[in-house]
C-alpha cells in the first residue's frame, strides 16, 4: 500500500510542530488533585503559559578582566629594571661630564696648544714634506717589502667600526665577571677607550676642518694650514688606533709596560705615513689629542678612587704606602 506524498509532508510537518506525537507512548496512572486544590500562583507554569527563557549572558560584550597582582608584579619588575639600568648610566654620563671638565682644562687646553703649535710648525714649513719624503725613500729603497708590509699592518687598528665594537664587548663581557681580575680589568679598559672616544673625537674633529690641511699628492699646498679648505689636518686613523694603547697604558703602574704601550700607541699614526696617506704634522697632532683625552678620563678615574700610591716616608727604608680617603 502506497501513502500519497502529500499525507507523508503532513505528518512530518504536524510532527515538528508537536501537535502529534509520532513516538510511542507508556500509559500514566491518573493523578488524584481534587484533594489538593490549586491556590492563586501556584498553577504549573505549563498551564499558565508564563515559562521565561533562561537569561543567557553575552560574554563577549564583557570588558575582560585582568589579574591585578599580574599587572602589579609587571610594574614592580619593570621598574626595578630601570632602577638597576638608571645608576650606572648615570654614573657614566657623571663620568663622561667629568672628563670633558678635565679635557677642557686651563692645563690641558695649553698642553692642546702646545702641541697644536709643534704641529703647525711641521705643516707650514718644508720640514713636513722633507720628512713625508725621506721616509718614503728609505722604506721603498728598502731590499724587501718586508718594512713596508709590516708598518702597513696596524692600520686597522684606526679604524673605528672595528674599535669602538672591540671596546663595548671588553666593557660589556668584563662587567659580566667583575668579580674576577681578569673581567674587571677588560671592563674597566673598554669603559675607559670608550670615554676618551667621546672627550676626544669633538675636538679632533674641529682641529682637522679648523686647520684645512691636505693629504700627500691631493693638493700643492702640501700640508700648508688652509682653515676650513680642507678636512685632513689631524690623522683619525692616528686617533683611533692610540686609544687602545693609551688606555692600558693608564691602567699600569710598571713603568716598561706603561713605555712599551706608549710606543705602541704610536704606530697606527706611523702606518698612515708609511702608506703616503699623511704628514708627520697630521699623524702627531691626532696622537697628541687622544693623549690628552686619555689624560682627562685617567683624571676622573683617579679622583673617583678612594685610594692612592703615596712614597713611604721612612728615613731607614724606600717604598710605597697605600692611603685610603674615607
Amino acid at each position: 500500500m502506497q501513502i500519497p506524498i502529500q499525507i507523508t509532508f503532513l505528518i512530518l510537518a504536524l510532527a515538528l510542530s508537536g501537535c502529534v506525537s509520532v513516538a510511542p507512548t507508556r500509559a500514566v496512572a491518573p493523578r488524584d488533585v481534587s484533594r489538593q486544590p490549586l491556590r492563586t500562583g501556584d498553577e504549573p507554569a505549563w498551564l499558565t503559559g508564563t515559562i521565561e527563557p533562561e537569561e543567557t549572558t553575552d560574554t563577549s560584550r564583557l570588558p575582560e578582566t585582568r589579574n591585578s597582582s599580574d599587572e602589579s608584579e609587571t610594574e614592580l619588575g619593570k621598574s626595578a629594571f630601570s632602577k638597576s639600568l638608571r645608576g650606572p648610566v648615570l654614573s657614566w654620563l657623571d663620568n663622561v661630564e667629568s672628563d670633558h671638565r678635565a679635557f677642557y682644562s686651563r692645563d690641558s687646553l695649553w698642553k692642546l696648544g702646545a702641541g697644536t703649535l709643534v704641529s703647525g710648525v711641521l705643516a707650514n714649513t718644508s720640514l713636513d714634506k722633507d720628512i713625508n719624503d725621506h721616509f718614503q725613500t728609505s722604506v721603498a729603497g728598502a731590499p724587501s717589502d718586508d718594512w713596508f708590509e709590516s708598518l702597513h699592518a696596524p692600520k686597522p687598528l684606526g679604524n673605528g667600526t672595528v674599535t669602538l665594537p672591540l671596546f663595548a664587548l671588553a666593557w660589556g663581557a668584563g662587567s659580566l665577571f667583575d668579580d674576577t681580575l681578569a673581567g674587571s680589568r677588560a671592563a674597566e679598559w673598554g669603559e675607559r677607550s670608550l670615554r676618551t672616544f667621546v672627550v676626544g673625537a669633538p675636538p679632533l674633529l674641529v682641529m682637522q676642518h679648523l686647520t684645512g690641511g691636505s693629504r700627500p699628492g691631493e693638493s700643492s699646498h702640501t700640508s700648508s694650514w688652509r682653515p676650513f679648505q680642507d678636512d685632513n689636518g689631524a690623522s683619525g686613523h692616528a686617533f683611533m688606533g692610540a686609544l687602545p694603547f693609551l688606555s692600558a697604558a693608564k691602567m699600569t703602574d710598571d713603568p716598561w709596560l706603561k713605555l712599551a704601550l706608549y710606543g705602541g700607541s704610536t704606530v697606527t699614526g706611523l702606518s698612515r705615513v708609511n702608506d703616503g696617506a699623511h704628514y708627520t704634522s697630521q699623524a702627531l697632532l691626532g696622537w697628541w689629542i687622544a693623549l690628552l683625552a686619555a689624560e682627562a678620563v685617567d683624571q676622573t678615574q683617579e679622583t673617583s678612587r678612594n685610594w692612592s700610591l703615596v712614597p713611604f716616608p721612612d728615613p731607614h727604608t724606600a717604598g710605597a704606602g697605600v692611603l685610603f680617603k674615607y
